[in-house]
């Protein structure tokens, strides 16, 4: 299979999880598709916080309430980029995010992954990754 071949069925595959809404579950985590439902303070402390964000785009500038709210409302309907919520099984909280975006005209995706600081340590990022390439 080509790289190319490779970011059109991933396109397509974000394509279908997002109409089915699939939700992933694993031992320590359940990931939901990032919705408004997610949209804490808690959230945005997250992408405010230069530690946390030391590796990710987001720790670029500072996020309002009102710019997760419009990222939450972009990734829904981005063809190239897929943003789950994780959900932890132990308390029912979330504690990050992790998404896939694809760049067919790089034939490459990417995997990203935001977690809390309260959630670190406890194999959440590795579960997450993991059940998204099962995907």
């Amino acid at each position: 299979m080509s790289s190319k071949t490779l970011t059109v069925d991933l396109t397509q595959k974000i394509a279908e999880i997002k109409s089915q809404n699939n939700t992933l579950r694993g031992q320590k985590i359940i990931l939901e598709l990032l919705s408004q439902k997610y949209l804490s303070d808690e959230y945005v402390s997250w992408l405010n916080d230069p530690v946390v964000c030391r590796y990710n785009s987001h720790g670029k500038s500072v996020y309002t309430s009102q710019e997760a709210s419009t990222y939450i409302k972009q990734s829904k309907i981005a063809s190239n980029l897929v943003v789950y919520a994780i959900i932890s099984t132990e308390n029912s909280k979330h504690v990050g995010n992790i998404s896939l975006t694809v760049s067919p005209q790089n034939n490459s995706a990417e995997i990203a992954i935001l977690i809390g600081k309260n959630a670190w340590g406890k194999g959440i990022g590795t579960e997450g990754a993991r059940a998204l390439f099962e995907i």
